[in-house]
């Protein structure tokens, strides 16, 4: 998707927005660049994602308009359909982890990808889970590099779990760690259990900077949001 070069321009234009950055941990260097449905919308609501939205997508397309543009004809050849943007979606944005020495103690979150459901998204909603995807490129990273987490446990909407009784169904099960590459996206259904791999190993001046976000197959076109 990305050079290592172009990689280098992008995470200095991330750092320049930094007056942009979220928080999203109350002591420790966790942040995004962009609105995120499954962080924003829970612990503020759908109508302050709406306005985080409104706030921060006119920053992204005019610091990374050349991206926005490769991401989405990138995202056409593997989807193999056509790719847009939706002007009441956030633009897939940036998650960032800084250095700090208690960094490992924050443990991702076990999930799936079911963000649509809290967009209110009618057409998502009912749609099959092939119609859904989640990607990741990684834009800078330690010495460690970084990944992903999984288990070979799929949603079942049946079974209404929270981060305990997810803990609980991994006891004992190993996680699958796929590296992510540098530049390269990453892609994958959202339907599987997964976490940000917590074994970040950065170093002072060191951050772990990822673009993210999601597609959903409307009308034979991939929208992409976050």
């Amino acid at each position: 998707m990305f050079t290592p070069a172009e990689c280098g321009r992008i995470a200095a234009q991330v750092k320049a927005l930094e007056p942009s950055w979220a928080r999203r941990h109350e002591v420790l260097p966790s942040f995004t660049l962009g609105a995120a449905a499954y962080l924003d919308i829970p612990t503020a609501g759908l109508a302050a994602y709406r306005i985080r939205t409104a706030r921060i997508n006119p920053t992204l397309r005019a610091s990374f308009d050349p991206m926005y543009g490769a991401l989405l004809e990138g995202l056409a050849q593997v989807l193999g359909a056509p790719t847009g943007l939706s002007p009441r979606l956030a633009l897939p944005g940036f998650h960032l982890f800084l250095h700090h020495p208690l960094l490992a103690q924050l443990m991702p979150s076990l999930h799936f990808d079911l963000q649509w459901n809290l967009l209110r998204w009618r057409e998502a909603e009912a749609a099959p889970p092939e119609h859904h995807r989640s990607f990741t490129v990684l834009i800078e990273a330690g010495e460690g590099g970084a990944g992903l987490w999984s288990w070979p446990i799929a949603h079942d909407p049946d079974r209404n779990l929270d981060e305990r009784g997810l803990r609980r169904l991994v006891e004992g099960q190993p996680p699958v760690r796929h590296d992510y590459v540098l530049g390269e996206v990453f892609v994958h259904s959202g339907r599987l259990l997964h976490q940000i791999d917590p074994e970040r190993n950065l170093l002072p001046g060191q951050a772990r900077i990822t673009l993210q976000g999601h597609a959903f197959l409307l009308d034979g076109t991939w929208i992409l949001y976050w």
